[in-house]
């Protein structure tokens, strides 16, 4: 009995030390006022929708691809204990369902995010961005599938205390590039992922 008494309570410290860390603050400044830098990676699978350009007869044609990859990079910085700006760089790839091509995305993005922190470890978030994006698509005629134009997102996802300085990062995200050029009948491309990555506070 003792010995269970003493596993429970092992049990216990290790499971409160997040709490406690935040609400001891973290990052050696005032998590509900200051200013908070950090960076995070992140990577997971990357769902990409079909994508849809002209054949030879400029009739349209719908290319489907494998679920693929995605990874991401970002520098911003906490405002407070309700948002956040940070500055993206990320890169998916994918390859076709059926035949040898295959589509991939890189992006530049100014993100937003709302947040609701409050006495526990885990943080809920939602928001999105915008930027630059340069991406290929499979074509279907003699024309390239090469997509430059604006970057979006949209997504949400939870912030897990493990101490004072780290989180981890679970979340959803959906992505897209629009097709400025328009050059082989697509309409962009876009996609879901799914990632998990560690955010640390500097």
């Amino acid at each position: 009995m003792k010995k269970l008494v003493c596993i429970l309570a092992i049990a216990f410290c290790f499971a409160s030390h997040p709490a406690m860390a935040y609400r001891d603050g973290y990052g050696y400044g005032n998590p509900y006022y200051g200013f908070l830098p950090y960076f995070s990676l992140t990577g997971g699978a990357w769902i990409p929708a079909h994508t849809t350009s002209n054949d030879v007869s400029l009739n349209p044609a719908e290319t489907h691809y494998d679920g693929g990859v995605g990874i991401s990079g970002a520098l911003g910085a906490e405002l407070g204990p309700f948002f956040r700006l940070e500055n993206e760089l990320s890169y998916r790839y994918a390859s076709e369902r059926i035949g040898g091509g295959d589509t991939w995305a890189f992006a530049w993005m100014l993100n937003a995010w709302l947040q609701a922190k409050n006495q526990t470890p885990v943080t809920p978030y939602f928001g999105g961005g915008f930027g630059l994006g340069r991406g290929h698509v499979v074509s279907a005629g003699p024309w390239d599938g090469d997509i430059t134009g604006v970057a979006y997102q949209a997504g949400c996802g939870l912030d897990i205390l493990l101490d004072r300085r780290t989180s981890l990062d679970i979340g959803y995200r959906y992505f897209g590039i629009t097709d400025s050029n328009n050059n082989n009948g697509g309409g962009g491309l876009a996609g879901s992922t799914i990632s998990a990555g560690v955010r640390v506070r500097f």
